[in-house]
């Protein structure tokens, strides 16, 4: 350990390997001084290493310390020196704050505390800070991986059906994609089995197997209910894309056993729209209903893309 003092005088203990405090350069011991001058409750200040490339120099409150260096407050509140302060800590009403850097010094540094549980599931939720500080990493568009929810494929194809099984061949053709996974049945429709002919596609028919690998991006074809879990998308993709088709059963409660569940539905759309990174719509008109039913939602992550009809093919009978 080593000990410094802020600017106002505060005295900061510094944990970490001996080796990596060398990590704690003079400008660093000035930025970390200077943020524990700005509050009394902050209780602990963690370098932590990011690879986002537009994530640097930034502060985030979390839950606990984590990274390769932590300064500690050496308030008479708690004792530093104890096995539990950082809980002591918190359960006092002390922050723990995160100082991410994508410095390639701090990148290579080992992590003496890795994140608590509670940051690490904050990490995939995409109304938290932590999502947009650690997860929005870039994504290589020459060579896209992408998980496709194919739910909503059951024994009866109809409209809704078609846009799927319509729209993954044409997708897996384009060069820029890698590979596609299937995910959310056992066993494909019979209308859907050639989709796995495609050299790019493959059924995944094991959720939790699907969860262990997250491909760039994760798409919902048809609109989300209660059959998807769409809190594992972050675990499936790294950025998450829904369609919306309609707002049929938002606008009709007959669709729905009682009110409650109408308005749970109705809650349910307005909370994805705002989730997901991105969404496509059938038409202009859907796009027009989601800006009116969503006021808060960026118009920039809506890209209406009208179905169109050359899926089918015709075969001519000569007379």
């Amino acid at each position: 350990m080593t000990e410094f003092k802020t600017r106002k005088g505060n005295l900061i203990t510094v944990a970490g390997d001996p080796e990596l405090l060398a990590l704690l350069t003079l400008d660093r011991i000035q930025t970390i001084g200077d943020r524990f001058d700005t509050d009394p409750r902050i209780a602990s200040v963690s370098i932590y290493a990011t690879t986002s490339a537009t994530v640097n120099e930034t502060f985030l409150r979390a839950t606990a310390p984590a990274g390769c260096l932590i300064a500690i407050n050496g308030s008479d509140l708690f004792d530093p020196g104890s096995d539990d302060w950082a809980t002591t800590a918190s359960n006092r009403g002390l922050w723990h704050d995160w100082w991410f850097s994508n410095a390639s010094d701090i990148k290579k540094a080992p992590v003496i505390q890795q994140p608590s549980a509670l940051d690490l599931k904050e990490r995939d939720d995409p109304s938290g800070s932590h999502f947009h500080a650690i997860t929005q990493t870039p994504i290589d568009t020459d060579n896209l991986t992408l998980t496709i929810d194919v739910t909503w494929l059951g024994p009866h194809e109809t409209g809704a059906q078609v846009l799927t099984t319509a729209a993954i061949p044409r997708i897996a053709d384009q060069p820029t994609i890698k590979s596609i996974r299937l995910i959310g049945l056992q066993e494909l429709p019979s209308y859907a089995q050639h989709l796995t002919d495609h050299p790019k596609v493959t059924l995944v028919a094991n959720a939790e197997q699907a969860q262990e690998t997250q491909t760039d991006l994760m798409w919902y074809p048809n609109q989300i209910d209660q059959r998807v879990d769409i809190s594992q998308s972050r675990k499936l993709g790294k950025r998450v894309i829904t369609t919306y088709l309609d707002l049929i059963a938002y606008d009709i409660g007959k669709y729905h056993g009682d009110e409650n569940a109408w308005a749970a539905y109705r809650a349910m759309q307005r909370t994805i729209a705002l989730s997901v990174d991105g969404i496509t719509t059938i038409s202009a008109d859907v796009a027009k209903r989601l800006y009116q039913e969503v006021p808060r939602l960026d118009t920039k992550r809506i890209q209406p893309i009208p179905l169109g009809l050359d899926h089918i093919t015709v075969s001519k009978k000569r007379g």
